[in-house]
Formats: structure tokens, sequence, C-alpha cells
């Protein structure tokens, strides 16, 4: 889960090189955004890199901010 408001860009994010999803962050107000695509994705014990890259903005966004509010990872269902 993500933040969006009136200040926010676009982001694409990744795991490991991998995408996995859009956050649109414009809104008129604060409030919570999540992905567009979400996209589960099994990862091998270990570290990993999870990436937000900002690719854009909504013409009605007065900036180029990001935030995420809550990320949460849980075993998949077996």
């Amino acid at each position: 889960l993500a933040v969006a408001g009136p200040r926010f860009g676009d982001f694409e994010l990744t795991l490991d090189g991998r995408a996995m999803g859009t956050l649109r962050g414009y809104a008129p107000t604060f409030g919570p955004t999540a992905l567009s695509e979400p996209t589960a994705r099994e990862v091998t014990p270990g570290r990993h890199e999870l990436v937000l890259t900002c690719v854009g903005r909504d013409p009605r966004s007065q900036g180029w901010d990001g935030a995420l509010d809550v990320l949460v990872a849980r075993p998949a269902p077996r």
C-alpha cells in the first residue's frame, strides 16, 4: 500500500529486477493507493532488492513525490 496525493508521481516497482506493477501516485487529496496490477512473486530465502523508479506523473500533479505506507510479505499458499 502506498500514499497518493496532489504532489505524487507514478512509480514502477521491481523485485530482483522483475516488474511488480505500477503505483499511480496522483490524487486531489491524500489517501491510500495500491499497485495497478499487483503481481505475486515467489522468492528464495535471503536478500532481495525492491526498487521504486519514478516513471512520470499525472499532469495535475504538483510534484514527483512517492511514499510507501505498508509492505506486506507473506508465505504463498501451498
